[in-house]
């Protein structure tokens, strides 16, 4: 799909500092230190949830729970449309050409019909919910429609909640996504499920209800901070709104073919843990989510980067300044590498010991550990690619990569679960990632000439494998004593930390110094 067009926008005006993208980096490091403690806590609580739920329930219940929650997830993913994107995207627009007065209809455009959508997806699975219990259940349907039917309640609310939050970001503060999304909901749900663990239930429908009765106050707190945002905007602005705008037709051929991508790549993450629920049985469900959380402790970085570098990217390229964009990919890309490559290479090495963590009949996870953590060193090499098709104008494009990637995947999965079980999944799920990000890398190579590929990100690379990957192979082939493979693991990351002090400037690192000091002081006085 062509670019979105519109206002001939501004030309950028070259770089006073004389480095192409400085003031954007430290933008981006502002932001993306900030996305990094919320993805950190949202991470960790998540594992926290995920412990707790495989600790008191049984395998085929936490299954249950994995597998409806992960139907739920699909189902507001759907009820979205892509207005996350196009609303982050039409609000920087607006503020970078100067129309702010337009951006109350931007937020109308977008959310409305996430409503409407929203309860007729909420009605579809209330009347599914017999049908979808039997094949997520294993046979046992009565222990998954009332979940379902719960579920099904909450998807106008969880949607609203997505997309308000994400509206905020275009305002280029990043504080209500953090406080609400990554800290409140998911603190909520904590407490919400040990409070059901005191009780003594093994209902999985009450731990389903604890884990979704939190987006409730996540959607009134995001509708309430979009709409401050907005009035405060507007005040400063000061100027009418554009008499007869409208941005409707702009707005959804913009988002509607993201929407749809966002729908097979939400599908892509979660539509395993079902096919491996129907296919192998609910307690094998649990397994695999079980072990397969752990890659939000490398994902938390992902998110963290996007979220700081989306708006960022999007005003760059609204502005026609590619030069200053390839800057802020490359260097992000770098970012990226250096955060995640060490969890993905520690995760190997541990395979033997994490599914331990949630206790008897986990054991068959680490197959699966080991297989992901590899696809997900290439995925992060390629760098936040997607948001740099998505600010570019290609949401067409991203769609078609992940309609692609989620074919392989179903197509493997039919294939290999009946033989192979959770490896097979996992090796669905490996080559779906692989498809989909050189897809997207050959085709912004091409078409946008933008790459991922510098100093910052070959540092990175050497330096996590030159650290790290001694350790991964160690723990995989030597099958070492714990005490042994984490003296290795304490020896890689003093290591680590020395090489990336020395090639900190390479890596532009001093950028992310440079706002952690700024926040310091901004916060002590």
């Amino acid at each position: 799909m062509a670019p979105v067009t519109g206002l001939a926008p501004p030309q950028a005006e070259p770089d006073p500092g004389g480095e192409a993208g400085g003031a954007d980096l430290k933008g981006v490091a502002r932001g993306g230190a900030l996305g990094l403690v919320g993805a950190g806590v949202l991470a960790s609580l998540n594992l926290v949830l995920v412990l707790a739920t495989t600790r008191a329930l049984p395998p085929r219940s936490a299954g249950v729970v994995f597998a409806t929650t992960s139907l739920f997830l699909i189902a507001v993913g759907v009820a979205k449309l892509g207005t996350p994107t196009g609303l982050v995207y039409f609000v920087v627009r607006a503020k970078t050409l100067g129309h702010v007065p337009d951006i109350r209809r931007v937020l109308r455009t977008g959310l409305l019909p996430v409503l409407v959508v929203s309860l007729l997806a909420a009605t579809a699975l209330l009347i599914a919910a017999p049908a979808l219990a039997d094949v997520v259940s294993s046979g046992e349907p009565q222990a998954a429609i009332g979940p379902i039917r719960l579920l099904a309640l909450f998807i106008p609310v969880a949607a609203l909640a997505d997309s308000a939050l994400a509206a905020t970001r275009g305002f280029e503060t990043m504080r209500p996504l953090i406080v609400v999304d990554r800290i409140a909901r998911p603190v909520g749900q904590v407490i919400l499920t040990i409070a059901v663990i005191a009780v003594g239930t093994k209902s999985a429908s009450w731990f389903v209800g604890a884990w979704v009765l939190p987006y409730l106050a996540a959607a009134v707190a995001g509708l309430a901070w979009v709409r401050h945002l907005a009035r405060r905007a507007e005040n400063r602005a000061g100027a009418p709104a554009r008499a007869g705008f409208s941005p409707w037709g702009e707005f959804w051929r913009f988002t509607a073919p993201r929407g749809a991508q966002l729908v097979v790549q939400v599908a892509l993450q979660r539509l395993d843990i079902v096919l491996v629920a129907a296919l192998a049985g609910a307690a094998e469900a649990a397994v695999y989510t079980a072990v397969t959380r752990f890659l939000v402790l490398g994902l938390m970085s992902q998110q963290a980067l996007t979220i700081a570098v989306q708006p960022r990217l999007g005003a760059l390229l609204s502005a026609g300044n590619r030069q200053d964009a390839g800057t802020v990919y490359r260097v992000s890309t770098g970012w990226l590498v250096a955060l995640t490559w060490p969890v993905y290479l520690t995760m190997a090495a541990y395979a033997d010991a994490i599914p331990l963590l949630f206790g008897d009949g986990y054991q068959a996870g680490r197959g699966v550990l080991i297989v992901l953590a590899a696809a997900m060193l290439f995925a992060t090499a390629c760098g936040l690619v997607d948001v740099v098709q998505a600010m570019g104008g290609r949401t067409g494009w991203t769609l078609v990569n992940s309609a692609t990637a989620l074919a392989v995947d179903v197509v493997l999965n039919l294939l290999l679960i009946p033989r192979f079980g959770l490896l097979g999944a996992a090796i669905a799920w490996a080559c779906a990632i692989v498809v989909s990000n050189t897809m997207s890398l050959t085709q912004v190579r091409l078409a946008m000439r933008l790459h991922p590929f510098g100093r910052e990100s070959l540092v990175a690379m050497a330096a996590t494998m030159t650290c790290f990957g001694p350790t991964a192979a160690f723990g995989l082939l030597a099958s070492p004593r714990l005490p042994s493979l984490l003296a290795t693991s304490a020896v890689a990351t003093l290591l680590y930390a020395g090489i990336l002090w020395r090639f900190h400037r390479v890596l532009r690192l001093d950028s992310l110094k440079g706002s952690l000091t700024r926040g310091r002081s901004r916060q002590s006085g």
